[in-house]
C-alpha cells in the first residue's frame, strides 16, 4: 500500500509519538515477582510492598500488597494464602466488596486471573474499581 507523502509524515509522527509515550518515565514497565506469591506481574512503576495480618473468610492470614502510582493511576497486586481451598471463594468475594467500599467505587471485572499453582476458582478475576 502506498501512502502519500503527507500521510507518510503523519503516520511517522504518530509512530514516534507512540514510541515516546511507551518510553515515558511515567510508564517505566518492569516485571515483578512478589516473594511468596508465585505471580509474575508487570508494573509501570517501581512498586513498594506492605504486609499485614487480616481476617478473610473468618481466617487470619498474612495479606501482601505490592503497589505503585504512575501518572494518575494506581497499580496494585494483593495476595494471601488462605490455606483451606474452601475459604478461597468467600475470601475473594470479601476482598472485592472491601476494595470497592474503601474506594467508594464500583468493581469492574476486566478478565479472569490464572496463576500457576493456584486453586482454580471462578471468582479469580482481574478487577478494576472505578
Amino acid at each position: 500500500m502506498l501512502l502519500s507523502q503527507g500521510r507518510r509524515g503523519r503516520a511517522a509522527a504518530w509512530g514516534l509519538l507512540l514510541a515516546l509515550v511507551g518510553c515515558s518515565p511515567t510508564l517505566d514497565w518492569r516485571e515483578i515477582r512478589p516473594e511468596d506469591s508465585g505471580a509474575l506481574a508487570m508494573f509501570p512503576c517501581k512498586p513498594s510492598t506492605d504486609a499485614r495480618m487480616v481476617t478473610l473468610a473468618e481466617t487470619r492470614v498474612r495479606m501482601v500488597l505490592v503497589a505503585c502510582r504512575a501518572g494518575d493511576t494506581h497499580w496494585g497486586l494483593a495476595f494471601a494464602d488462605m490455606v483451606d481451598p474452601a475459604k478461597v471463594t468467600p475470601a475473594l468475594q470479601a476482598l472485592r466488596a472491601a476494595s470497592a467500599g474503601n474506594l467508594n467505587g464500583a468493581p469492574v471485572v476486566t478478565g479472569p486471573v490464572r496463576v500457576e499453582g493456584m486453586t482454580p476458582n471462578a471468582q479469580a478475576e482481574r478487577v478494576r474499581v472505578q
